[in-house]
């Protein structure tokens, strides 16, 4: 609905487990495109907060954005569920991303934090009952080399995949 630097595609179709490949392709294909909108099969939610899942914390700032656009636009709010390797690492990145965030004037909740594992991330995902998720595209639940089994059967909502 505005005029902004980013370039998104929308997926028309569902991802499959077979995405992967696919997904890699397009994102080599489509120059200058900031991610994919995609929905899993079994997709049916729309409404809640959009959860951006933030593994590192270089990212948190353009993620943030894009989920206070998108929060604008689906009328929930933007959180930020950080997932990270063990206790002391996501400590850490709290810390960190709680820093960062002192001077926003609007502060986004930050929902939580888990293992960086697939099953961990789209249970927490599930449980805060994400109306769209934002993920990375290779990283730990979307990774280039791997299958989208997992990510594509537990969509229950849209997803924005970013580079």
């Amino acid at each position: 609905t505005e005029s902004g630097p980013w370039n998104v595609v929308a997926l028309a179709e569902p991802l499959t487990s077979g995405g992967a490949g696919y997904l890699a392709e397009l994102f080599a294909a489509v120059e200058g495109a900031t991610g994919f909108v995609l929905v899993g099969p079994a997709a049916r939610r729309t409404n809640g907060p959009v959860v951006a899942v933030i593994e590192d914390v270089v990212r948190v700032a353009p993620m943030l954005r894009a989920a206070e656009r998108l929060a604008s636009v689906t009328g929930g709010d933007a959180r930020l569920l950080l997932a990270g390797d063990d206790g002391e690492r996501l400590h850490l990145m709290e810390g960190q991303v709680r820093l960062m965030l002192a001077e926003a004037a609007a502060k986004p909740l930050i929902a939580g934090s888990v293992r960086s594992d697939p099953a961990a991330i789209l249970s927490a995902l599930r449980r805060l009952g994400a109306g769209f998720a934002i993920v990375q595209f290779g990283g730990c639940l979307a990774r280039r080399e791997a299958g989208f089994s997992p990510l594509a059967a537990a969509l229950e909502g849209p997803l924005f995949l970013v580079r």
